[in-house]
This record gives structure tokens, sequence and C-alpha cells, in this order.
């Protein structure tokens, strides 16, 4: 365990320091916070190492977290299938243990973030806008988690991870359509919502969005689960 949140630890000090290194530190700490962890280049979409930035902590998280349900399926199957009472509790401590880990795995880059700033004399600033931006990442990142996890319910959460890193570059090259003109406000598009760095996007929009998404990953869960003990 420790050693998965040093490599965590490693990661977010060395993601941050290449965002810095690529993107600079804008005018404080959110704006840091923008190019480091919500933006990718949509005027060049095949920009590899953009593309790669901007997915990293996505990956770092799924790798270690983006087969919670399969294992916990694996472990305990026997009791949570012969139960209900253990099957709901299972899906509560799943839901409830992936939303920490990415609420830490976030609050700790901010924390590193700011170090950096203030290493290098920014301004940092902590304000409403810096929590809307930590929620709207951090709800993303924990959609995505819950798609790969549901995988393992019918398949293997490996799939799960191919077919979410596939479909978000579509759904990218298919946002930078939109780039030569003034993005919607309320795009459906889920990428905007974590691209906290174009300001076109309405916040509350992307954030309550977000949500949607969650509660209906939540939903298709709960359903193959139950689906799942009829086999």
């Amino acid at each position: 365990m420790r050693k998965k949140y040093l490599i965590l630890v490693i990661f977010s000090v060395l993601n941050c320091a290449f965002g810095i290194l690529t993107q600079g530190f804008g005018n404080d700490s959110n704006e840091s916070l923008a190019l480091i962890l919500g933006n990718v280049d949509l005027y060049h979409p095949n920009n590899v190492i953009s593309m790669i930035r901007w997915l990293a902590p996505q990956l770092i998280l799924l790798s270690f977290y983006g087969n919670i349900l399969e294992e916990q399926l694996l472990k305990n199957a026997t009791v949570i299938f012969t139960r209900t009472n253990k099957k709901n509790m299972t899906l509560v401590k799943v839901f409830s243990e992936l939303l920490g880990k990415v609420i830490l795995f976030f609050g700790m880059n901010v924390l590193i973030i700011w170090v950096f700033n203030f290493l290098f004399q920014n301004k940092i600033v902590l304000n409403s806008e810096t929590v809307i931006a930590m929620l709207r990442l951090i709800f993303y990142s924990y959609f995505v988690i819950l798609v790969v996890n549901s995988f393992s319910l019918f398949s293997k959460a490996v799939h799960g991870l191919y077919f979410t890193l596939v479909t978000q570059i579509g759904l990218i090259y298919l946002l930078s359509f939109s780039v030569s003109g003034t993005i919607d406000k309320l795009n459906i598009n889920p990428i905007t919502i974590t691209l906290i760095s174009i300001p076109e996007i309405n916040q509350f929009f992307a954030l309550g969005y977000s949500i949607l998404l969650i509660f209906g990953a939540m939903i298709g869960i709960g359903l193959l689960f139950k689906k799942k003990e009829l086999f």
C-alpha cells in the first residue's frame, strides 16, 4: 500500500514539473492547475505529447484502481451473490473507496502545484474557482474509473480501459472541430468537464453534468451487478 502511494506521489511531482516546463505557470496557482491538469491542445489534436500529458493522471489512477470491483468479486463472490445486503454494501464500499482515492490524488496534486508556485514566487490562490476546478477534475476522473470498473461485471476491466481511452481520444478530436468557432457554454461533450483551461465552458453546467454522468454510471453498475447474480 505504501509503495502504491509513493508511486502516486512521485508521478504527481514529475507530472506537475513536466506540465510547468511545457505549459508554464500562468498568472497564479489556479491557472497553473488549469494548464497542468485541465488542458489539452485542441488546436492540434495530433499533438501526442499534449494528449499523453492530459491522459497520464487518468492512466496512473486506472492502473491502480481500475479493477477494484473485479477484485471484490473474485475475493467475495460466494458471499456477495448469496446475500442481498452484502451485495449492496460491496457496491457502496467500492463507490466510496474509489471516490476517496480520487479526491486524495487530486488534493495531493493541488498541493504540489502550490509548492511549485511558492518556490517560484508565483501567486497562490484558493477561492471558489479553485474548488469548482478541483471538483470537475475529481468527478470526471471518478466517472471514468467507474466506467472501467463496470466492465469487470461482464468482461474484463482492461477492456474498459481500452474503451475509455479510445472514446476519449475520439471525443477530443470531435471537440477540436468546435475550436475554429466558439465552444458552446453548454457543450455536452464529456471532455469539456475536465478542460478547466477553457473559460468559455459554463463551469456550473460542467459540474452538474459530471454529477449526472456519475449517477448514471452508478445506476448502470447496480443493474449489471444485479443481473450478474442471475447467471
